[in-house]
């Protein structure tokens, strides 16, 4: 995999990471927009998903 498909994965593993949590945390503004408008206090320590979760077409967290 070169440089350029790294960067382009990485990226689109942001966006999605940024979709599970804005699914979790904002179950009332849920939309198709691309935006989160989410403070920076909302985002975990660490990732609460696993790969397979998140790589798994039917996963949706669960809202806090």
């Amino acid at each position: 995999m070169g440089r350029a498909e790294k960067r382009e994965l990485v990226n689109r593993l942001k966006v999605l990471l940024l979709h599970l949590l804005k699914w979790q945390v904002q179950p009332g503004g849920r939309s198709n927009r691309c935006e989160a408008n989410l403070a920076r206090e909302t985002f975990p320590a660490s990732c609460p998903w696993t790969f397979e979760q998140m790589s798994d077409r039917d996963y949706w967290p669960v809202p806090d």
